[in-house]
């Protein structure tokens, strides 16, 4: 084999290694795109958005083994597992106003507690810092859709008017109730869902 044949034949296997690589990168992209859950809820109103963003895979909270947990003290929980943070864009573009409610959807097959004993909190981020917007709330579902569109079974957490763009911060927490007497060895899971619904004005 003469030199001209040698060098032809190693530019074969770079070329032959360069489009395995390049193949191997398109399928992991194809891959990964499509197994990627979409990170916002938008609610796109004649004249107005309003997105719901957040981070991860989850949109909401789901906690296991959870425990009879005073009001006082779920409030003040914020382990990263143990919350829930989003936040609320609203682009009123033609809009002079725009208001939205929050709200969450209990997992009925992941929860094996009552709704008497799951307790619900948000708080708003004021200046670097969440604080309380509603005191924690039993879990209460609705018994018909209500008149912004939040479905049956569902539960309102809280209702927003915005005259302006703008990005608010919330953080969601939920705990089992103090009322709650558990059985011996018993584990009681549950999760919820978060949710928006808007109307523009």
């Amino acid at each position: 084999m003469d030199e001209k044949e040698k060098i032809s034949k190693q530019v074969f296997i770079i070329i032959g290694i360069i489009s395995i690589i390049i193949l191997a990168i398109i399928v992991a992209a194809v891959v990964i795109n499509a197994n990627t859950k979409p990170e916002v809820i938008k609610e796109t109103k004649e004249g107005a958005d309003i997105t719901l963003n957040y981070a991860g895979e989850s949109s909401g909270l789901a906690l296991t083994d959870m425990k009879a947990t005073k009001d006082d003290v779920g409030m003040k929980v914020d382990s990263a597992d143990s919350v829930f943070n989003f936040t609320v864009n609203t682009d009123l573009l033609e809009a002079d106003k725009a208001s939205y409610e929050i709200f969450v959807t209990k997992n009925k097959k992941d929860c094996n507690i009552n709704d008497e004993y799951l307790k619900v909190y948000l708080e708003k981020e004021s200046d670097g810092t969440f604080n309380k917007v509603i005191d924690p709330m039993t879990y209460k579902a609705l018994t018909k859709k209500d008149a912004m569109g939040v479905k049956k079974g569902s539960m309102v957490l809280f209702k927003d008017n915005v005259n302006e763009s703008k990005a608010i911060n919330y953080r969601l927490k939920m705990w089992l109730s103090d009322k709650y007497t558990p059985k011996e060895g018993e584990k009681v899971n549950c999760s919820i869902e978060l949710g928006i619904v808007g109307e523009a004005k």
